[in-house]
């Protein structure tokens, strides 16, 4: 659900990124809209003056996990919750969609294509379940 997912993105801390409020840091914690991208994606006006070294999607685990030791909770590809999207969402909420909801669904996470303002926890977005592209993905957890 969205709020499992911003416990688990959060892992323990109250500021916008789980390293902190800092934007300066953003390249090497997360990938996002970077100087990289920016050399592709030349139009673009709204990238970050750091460079993470990928211009689109980066192979997962390759920046600096949280506190719980999840790789990539924010950038790289929006992640899908199970939560339908409620515009008045105030945390907490932690029913998931039934499989015959219709409704958009809520993301989490921002992507590679986002700057530090979209790049946070508490960043949410929607979209509904038939959408595909290549800033949306999900996220695969296993036990040991």
């Amino acid at each position: 659900t969205e709020a499992e997912w911003e416990y688990a993105a959060r892992a323990g801390t109250q500021t916008a990124r789980y390293w902190g409020n800092d934007d300066a840091s953003l390249c090497r914690h997360a990938n996002v809209a970077d100087q990289t991208a920016k050399t592709a994606f030349t139009r673009w006006i709204w990238a970050t003056g750091c460079d993470d070294g990928y211009r689109v999607t980066a192979p997962v685990g390759r920046f600096a996990p949280n506190a719980y030791g999840l790789h990539d909770m924010l950038g790289n590809v929006w992640e899908w919750t199970a939560s339908p999207y409620d515009q008045a969402y105030a945390g907490g909420e932690k029913r998931a969609a039934t499989k015959d909801e219709g409704g958009a669904r809520v993301l989490r996470g921002g992507s590679w294509t986002h700057t530090p303002g979209d790049v946070r926890s508490a960043y949410r977005h929607r979209n509904t379940p038939g959408t595909r592209n290549d800033i949306i993905g999900f996220r695969l957890s296993r036990t040991p």
